[in-house]
């Protein structure tokens, strides 16, 4: 794997690269307050050594630098940076939680985007309907707040994983890392609709997109995605990962790069 730093703002975005360039890529976005080590079994798996495999950490996250304001379209224009930096001619978006959100936002002007896959990702329409999306939960609120709630960060990893004996080592230091403003802006973009309808775009999208989620999904509330209205939906359904809930990339991460393999091998045939 290589390391890269990508020009943003005045700042740098921390990216990894493996494969050989000039293959066809596949492009993966982590989630609100964690890193792009949450597709590290991804890099490691033979099930995709074919692509060329890029991952970043947004802005105010893991290894990249903080910014003086976030937002959707902010963490958005990071992924269209990345494109551009390295390239590829036809590619794939695979976006966990929120970064599935800034795939949906970027693939307009994505050129060479072959397909998008959403993994436990609340599709945002106008009004965003968050009180159908999400699962009611005590702790979830910690996902959007500036400060850090240190007494109950133990609970993170319970929100967000079903296996708690498998929960990664670095999930509660990506969360503190995570630059609490973020967390607020993008909180705030979502209650001001400063974002583009992601139900028109799934409605209008040219390539498949695939819709995957945990079966034991603990924020997202799996029946939504069956409301929505996607003109090219990969596999003609929800595909629920069992004994996974908000990262199957990483609970049950054969199941996940099986899949993925699969669905590269549709979109992104000769």
């Amino acid at each position: 794997m290589k390391k890269f730093k990508v020009p943003f703002r005045g700042k740098y975005l921390a990216a990894t690269s493996a494969g050989k360039e000039g293959n066809d890529g596949i492009i993966f976005i982590h989630g609100n307050s964690m890193s792009s080590k949450i597709w590290r079994k991804q890099f490691e798996g033979a099930a995709l050594e074919r692509y060329r495999l890029i991952a970043f950490d947004l802005p105010g996250h893991g290894d990249s630098d903080n910014l003086e304001s976030y937002g959707l379209p902010v963490l958005a224009e990071s992924l269209t940076k990345v494109l551009k930096h390295f390239s590829p001619k036809r590619f794939v978006m695979v976006g966990n939680s929120l970064g599935g959100n800034l795939a949906l936002q970027a693939s307009t002007v994505a050129s060479g985007c072959k397909g998008i896959m959403l993994v436990d990702s609340p599709v945002l329409g106008k009004p965003p309907a968050l009180e159908n999306a999400l699962i009611p939960n005590p702790y979830i609120g910690m996902l959007f707040a500036r400060e850090i709630d240190r007494a109950n960060l133990d609970k993170i990893p319970g929100i967000v994983f079903h296996n708690l004996k498998d929960t990664p080592d670095f999930v509660i230091p990506d969360y503190v890392r995570a630059d609490g403003l973020n967390r607020q802006m993008v909180m705030e973009s979502v209650n001001t609709s400063d974002y583009n309808d992601e139900n028109e775009i799934l409605k209008a999208h040219p390539y498949p997109v695939a819709i995957v989620s945990g079966k034991e999904e603990k924020l997202i509330n799996n029946a939504y995605f069956d409301t929505l209205d996607v003109a090219n939906l990969w596999g003609g359904k929800t595909i629920l990962i069992e004994n996974a809930a908000h990262c199957p990339q990483w609970e049950n991460a054969e199941a996940f790069n099986g899949l993925l393999h699969e669905f590269c091998s549709d979109t992104l045939k000769p």
